[in-house]
């Protein structure tokens, strides 16, 4: 259990990590190229979360995760307009 615990722990850390990427990326150069690039980065991440079986415990995480990348898309899609 504790090798899940830490498998969850990376894997939310590392997509916290590019939500604050991309964020940065668009507040940087807020183009429609890089627009499109990153809402590609973030259908790859929901795409992988998608898969990923993690014990009850740990479904909290998983739902903040995707509820996060959800407004950053949500963000993005509003800097395409």
């Amino acid at each position: 259990m504790a090798a899940v615990a830490v498998a969850v722990a990376m894997v939310v850390v590392v997509a916290v990590s590019v939500e604050v990427a991309v964020e940065a990326a668009v507040r940087d150069d807020p183009s429609p190229e890089v627009i499109e690039s990153n809402l590609g980065r973030l259908e790859t991440i929901e795409q992988e979360l998608a898969t990923l079986s993690v014990p009850n415990s740990y479904g909290d995480l998983l739902y903040n995760l995707r509820l996060h990348l959800k407004l950053v898309r949500e963000r993005l899609e509003a800097g395409r307009r």
